[in-house]
Protein backbone atom coordinates (compact mmCIF):
# COMPACT_ATOMS: atom_id res chain seq x y z
CA UNK A 1 0.00 0.00 0.00
CA UNK A 2 1.07 3.59 -0.32
CA UNK A 3 1.75 6.26 2.25
CA UNK A 4 1.32 9.99 1.76
CA UNK A 5 4.26 11.60 3.47
CA UNK A 6 2.67 14.84 4.65
CA UNK A 7 4.55 17.07 7.08
CA UNK A 8 2.84 19.90 8.97
CA UNK A 9 4.42 22.68 11.05
CA UNK A 10 2.13 25.19 12.77
CA UNK A 11 -0.66 24.47 10.32
CA UNK A 12 1.51 24.82 7.20
CA UNK A 13 1.88 21.91 4.84
CA UNK A 14 5.58 21.46 4.11
CA UNK A 15 5.87 18.21 2.16
CA UNK A 16 3.31 16.56 -0.10
CA UNK A 17 5.43 13.76 -1.47
CA UNK A 18 3.92 10.27 -1.85
CA UNK A 19 6.11 7.32 -0.89
CA UNK A 20 5.61 3.58 -1.07
CA UNK A 21 5.33 1.97 2.36
CA UNK A 22 5.27 -1.68 3.33
CA UNK A 23 3.97 -3.24 6.55
CA UNK A 24 3.37 -6.80 7.69
CA UNK A 25 1.28 -5.85 10.74
CA UNK A 26 -0.13 -2.39 9.84
CA UNK A 27 1.71 -0.84 12.78
CA UNK A 28 5.40 -0.98 11.86
CA UNK A 29 6.23 0.47 8.45
CA UNK A 30 9.19 0.44 6.11
CA UNK A 31 9.14 3.44 3.76
CA UNK A 32 10.99 3.47 0.43
CA UNK A 33 13.11 6.65 0.26
CA UNK A 34 12.42 7.05 -3.48
CA UNK A 35 9.23 9.16 -3.93
CA UNK A 36 6.43 7.80 -6.11
CA UNK A 37 4.93 11.23 -6.76
CA UNK A 38 5.64 14.80 -5.63
CA UNK A 39 4.12 18.24 -6.01
CA UNK A 40 5.51 19.57 -9.29
CA UNK A 41 3.96 22.11 -11.71
CA UNK A 42 5.30 20.06 -14.63
CA UNK A 43 3.00 17.21 -13.48
CA UNK A 44 -0.36 18.38 -14.86
CA UNK A 45 0.16 21.81 -13.29
CA UNK A 46 0.20 20.31 -9.79
CA UNK A 47 0.45 23.05 -7.17
CA UNK A 48 -0.59 20.91 -4.22
CA UNK A 49 -1.10 17.16 -3.81
CA UNK A 50 -3.63 16.09 -1.19
CA UNK A 51 -4.55 12.44 -0.66
CA UNK A 52 -3.83 9.16 -2.32
CA UNK A 53 -4.60 5.47 -2.15
CA UNK A 54 -3.33 2.52 -4.10
CA UNK A 55 -4.06 -1.02 -5.16
CA UNK A 56 -2.04 -3.75 -6.85
CA UNK A 57 -3.51 -4.78 -10.23
CA UNK A 58 -1.59 -7.73 -11.68
CA UNK A 59 2.02 -6.48 -11.97
CA UNK A 60 1.18 -2.76 -11.57
CA UNK A 61 0.53 -0.44 -8.65
CA UNK A 62 -2.33 1.98 -9.38
CA UNK A 63 -2.35 5.19 -7.32
CA UNK A 64 -5.46 7.37 -7.20
CA UNK A 65 -4.73 10.90 -6.01
CA UNK A 66 -6.26 14.35 -5.62
CA UNK A 67 -4.49 17.62 -6.30
CA UNK A 68 -4.97 21.34 -6.84
CA UNK A 69 -3.57 22.72 -10.08
CA UNK A 70 -1.95 26.12 -10.64
CA UNK A 71 -5.40 27.56 -11.52
CA UNK A 72 -6.82 26.41 -8.13
CA UNK A 73 -8.92 23.65 -9.73
CA UNK A 74 -9.26 20.39 -7.81
CA UNK A 75 -8.46 17.30 -9.86
CA UNK A 76 -8.37 13.58 -9.32
CA UNK A 77 -6.24 11.18 -11.26
CA UNK A 78 -4.68 7.77 -11.47
CA UNK A 79 -1.06 6.89 -12.12
CA UNK A 80 0.17 3.34 -12.70
CA UNK A 81 3.62 2.03 -11.88
CA UNK A 82 5.29 -1.15 -13.12
CA UNK A 83 6.39 -3.35 -10.23
CA UNK A 84 10.02 -3.43 -11.39
CA UNK A 85 10.31 0.39 -11.13
CA UNK A 86 9.22 0.58 -7.48
CA UNK A 87 12.20 -0.89 -5.65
Amino acid sequence: CDVAGLTYTRGQLLDQTIYLGNSIDGINWSINNKPLMATDPSFHGCRSMYRSTGVWIDDKLAIWYSMVDTNNNWRIGIKKFDTDTLY
